[in-house]
């Protein structure tokens, strides 16, 4: 193993001008820059976010074929969005690119707070709901263009992020659950530890990328070190916030799929849809039960 990693190191490349200037955002990040190009100030934390842009066109295509409620079409636009403002971020370094990043997380979480918080909720309690966390983006946003306060930005976003969790939670016990065993008591249980274990699955992921964006950020000068000794492309598997990427992608992907297999069940449509999802090294999607697919399939043959 260690003759196959020393016959395969490619060096950093030693100039560290860049195509796109000075840095101007207020954030840097441990992969150090322009090391590997001239065009890409950082190179795997650019390109780990493509994970958002493969998993945002499953869920939108997932959505639009099969019918689910639309809200979720803005909540994957969102996600994708988060994916190419960190693109542009990460490889400008430009304070624009990184307020691209930045709002775009707290407008996509407060469209899922707003769905999760308004089930049930009459128009008007849906209008009501939807306006207050319209407002909140809004005072997030107007807050953090003035103070340019990072820790107050990831605050918010923590927080909203575990409002709407904690409330998805709530839901699945208090309504859910009694709900099942009224009109499903054969299958209710299978079906709440298939969704538990689905929704913790996308929590630990975020808090796995969560925990090593930490380490990252903590243990910087040692991963630095043991990059340049390592060398490329074995040094890429020691970027921390290119994991955070990739862990909090799939937990995002995870947890938007969720919301939406909530809602189906809580509307009383699991004859109608499933959660499919084989192990956790398969993509999870939200598909029509067998049954009503081939009734779908008929018509279209008719």
């Amino acid at each position: 193993m260690a003759s196959a990693i020393s016959a395969l190191q490619i060096p950093y490349r030693e100039p560290r001008d860049g195509f796109w200037g000075e840095q101007t955002s207020t954030l840097n990040w441990c992969e150090e820059d322009y090391n590997v190009t001239y065009y890409i100030a950082e190179v795997v934390n650019t390109l780990t976010n493509l994970v958002f842009l493969y998993l945002g066109v499953k869920g939108l295509r997932n959505v639009i074929r099969h019918g689910h409620p639309r809200v979720f079409i803005l909540a994957f636009l969102g996600y994708m969005t988060v994916g190419m403002g960190s693109m542009a971020f990460h490889t400008t370094l430009w304070y624009s690119m990184q307020l691209a990043d930045e709002l775009p997380m707290i407008y996509t979480v407060c469209i899922l707070c707003s769905n999760t918080f308004s089930h049930g909720k009459s128009p008007r309690g849906r209008i009501l709901v939807g306006a207050g966390f319209f407002g909140a983006a809004a005072i997030i946003t107007i807050y953090y263009l003035y103070a340019k306060d990072a820790v107050f930005h990831q605050v918010a976003y923590g927080l909203l992020s575990a409002g709407g969790t904690f409330w998805g939670y709530y839901l699945m016990e208090a309504q859910l659950r009694p709900a099942l065993k009224k009109r499903s008591p054969d299958s209710c249980d299978c079906m709440m530890r298939e969704l538990w274990a689905f929704s913790l699955t996308g929590l630990f992921l975020f808090l796995g990328g969560f925990f090593i964006w930490n380490m990252d950020n903590i243990f910087c000068r040692y991963l630095v070190t043991a990059r340049n000794q390592v060398l490329l492309p074995w040094a890429a598997l020691l970027e921390g916030h290119g994991w955070w990427h990739i862990l909090t992608g799939l937990g995002a992907y995870y947890l938007i799929l969720q919301r939406l297999y909530l809602g189906i069940l809580l509307d009383g449509k699991e004859k109608d849809f499933r959660l499919q999802w084989k192990s956790l090294w398969s993509i999870p999607q939200i598909v029509p039960q067998p049954a009503r697919d081939s009734r779908a399939q008929s018509k279209k043959t008719q």
